[in-house]
């Protein structure tokens, strides 16, 4: 698993953007998905810590090959902020809290990786610019991102 966080520049009314991507094993060659779920747990910061907006985070599909070691928002896409499908998203809504544990059904992306539609550059995870909310850190030691996936052979 490869995480990098994406800072938007400071005059930008953008929030942060969480990159991630995940390497799958051959054994999903030639296979239905069932079901893929993208799970994490993430600091969620506020300017009005009182009144937290509900919490709306998108996971899209990303269209660019990227490091964790050389992505910045400006730097590795051809636009600011990261190069993603926008019509290939995945929603989670919550109640506002400042520690979210995200749940993200990728079922239809993760089948497009290994179907050869998309190529598997992993996923952004972002929230909604104007809402208040930003992404502040991912919990990368007590409950990294995980992707469980479940599958099923072509008939």
């Amino acid at each position: 698993m490869s995480l990098a966080v994406l800072t938007p520049p400071a005059e930008s009314d953008e929030t942060r953007r969480c990159l991630l991507s995940f390497e799958l094993p051959q054994v999903l060659d030639d296979v239905t998905i069932d079901y893929a779920r993208l799970t994490a747990s993430a600091r969620i910061t506020s300017a009005e810590e009182d009144q937290l907006p509900p919490l709306v985070i998108e996971a899209c599909a990303v269209t660019s090959s990227w490091s964790a070691a050389s992505v910045a928002w400006s730097t590795g896409w051809d636009t600011a902020g990261g190069d993603f499908e926008t019509h290939a998203c995945a929603t989670f809504a919550a109640a506002p809290d400042s520690t979210v544990s995200v749940s993200l059904d990728l079922t239809h992306i993760v089948q497009d990786w290994v179907d050869g539609e998309a190529s598997n550059h992993g996923v952004i995870v972002m929230l909604p610019t104007g809402t208040g909310h930003e992404i502040s850190t991912v919990d990368q030691q007590t409950r990294p991102p995980t992707l469980e996936v479940y599958y099923s052979g072509r008939e």
